[in-house]
């Protein structure tokens, strides 16, 4: 009860009202240089690039802090709403402080301390840890999935006096979550919800077509040979679902996490991808034509004689094997087993046609004696002795060779 009353007196005095990381307009933003950073204790829809030391009593809220070393000792920080991509906490000393619905992604945690502090409804992603001290630290609904490089373990799976780690649910009862989809991003479900999804039977779903967002069910499923068309899914993780030798034409996938995911043998047709991500996912021979946009980050997958034909400048390949791109020619028909047999009955009623038939071209009939005739009446004297005697040249050579091979051909049967 008391930490309920204590997150209820946070939401309050913060005037929180979602339990998710909502990501911030960068246009909207207010760019943090050196000399500023260090004259602020109050950022509010900032942006970061530079190193940034700082020390006291801070308040970051609604912003991005990327592409820099984050070096803070503070005595009393709140950050809410804050995005750090791809920077490192060394030399950082952080006490009696809180992080509500902050998302770490790349981040590396490095000879720094961190205690009486309090991550609330946070999400870490390909973070690693290493000569880092945690005392009394307190994750909320938020998975410390942070590798600890030095005992090679997860942080969630190290539990000691120094961590604990709280899921539920009925902490945040208080608050009515009216929440935009659009601008969430998708959040992994529990490990509990995890593991009894996937000791659940899939079902598999063959050779069946979706044109209806609302009729797709995608959850613990195998789909193979299906037809995707103008399907849209947002804001959702994906896991213990595949996805095998499938066409998807004009279909968008918008802020989607994908884990574990088969997308092989699978062809894309001017589809979007954007912010979306795939977690250890296979997408081995997978065809990405050029019309489509594929802004995305891999981490850990499969990529083996796929070809993207789009634009990969927005794309991330985190350890995982960039595809060579090659321009394949552009074939927008979608095929299935019910089509191929349409065109073999096209094809079989144009060769009966009479049309066909008829252009078909009919064999000669046998030359006559009359065209022969005609044919020598057309030459001089000496030609036409010149071609007989040619003529009869070569017959009695036929003729000679033929009485050659006689003999042997008998003795050969004999």
């Amino acid at each position: 009860m008391e930490l309920k009353n204590y997150i209820h007196e946070l939401y309050d005095k913060y005037n929180i009202n979602s339990n998710y990381f909502r990501k911030t307009n960068k246009d909207n933003l207010q760019l943090f240089n050196s000399a500023l950073v260090n004259k602020t204790s109050i950022f509010k829809g900032f942006k970061i690039e530079t190193s940034v030391i700082k020390e006291g009593r801070l308040l970051f809220e609604d912003g991005i802090i990327n592409r820099s070393s984050f070096n803070i000792r503070s005595n009393d920080a709140t950050f809410i709403n804050v995005a750090f991509y791809d920077l490192q906490f060394i030399n950082c000393g952080i006490k009696n402080s809180v992080f509500i619905n902050c998302y770490f992604e790349g981040i590396t945690f490095k000879s720094s301390a961190i205690s009486y502090t309090y991550f609330i409804n946070c999400r870490f992603d390909n973070c690693q840890m290493t000569d880092f001290k945690l005392e009394k630290v307190t994750f909320v609904n938020s998975i410390p999935d942070i590798l600890d490089i030095t005992s090679e373990k997860k942080l969630s799976q190290i539990y000691n006096d120094g961590i604990e780690v709280i899921n539920d649910d009925s902490l945040f009862d208080f608050i009515n979550i009216n929440l935009n989809k659009d601008n969430n991003l998708a959040k992994l479900p529990s490990k509990k919800d995890r593991k009894e999804i996937k000791t659940t039977m899939k079902e598999t779903i063959l050779e069946r077509e979706y044109t209806n967002t609302d009729d797709l069910i995608i959850n613990n499923k195998n789909f193979e040979n299906c037809i995707f068309t103008n399907i849209s899914i947002s804001a959702k993780a994906v896991d213990s679902t595949n996805f095998k030798n499938c066409i998807f034409k004009n279909c968008n996938f918008i802020q989607l996490k994908f884990f574990g995911t088969i997308f092989d043998g699978s062809n894309f047709i001017n589809c979007i991808f954007k912010e979306t991500e795939m977690y250890r996912c296979s997408l081995e021979e997978v065809n990405i034509d050029h019309s489509s946009t594929f802004n995305s980050k891999l981490i850990s997958c499969h990529l083996f004689d796929t070809v993207i034909d789009c634009n990969t400048e927005d794309t991330v390949f985190n350890k995982t094997f960039k595809p060579v791109v090659t321009q394949k020619k552009e074939n927008n028909k979608v095929c299935n087993y019910n089509t191929v047999i349409d065109d073999i009955k096209n094809l079989l009623s144009k060769i009966e046609s009479d049309e066909f038939v008829n252009s078909v071209q009919k064999p000669k009939e046998p030359v006559t004696e009359e065209e022969i005739y005609t044919y020598f009446s057309k030459k001089n004297i000496n030609e036409a002795m010149l071609i007989i005697s040619s003529i009869t040249s070569m017959f009695c050579q036929q003729n000679l060779d033929n009485t050659v091979k006689t003999p042997n051909n008998a003795n050969n049967e004999m």
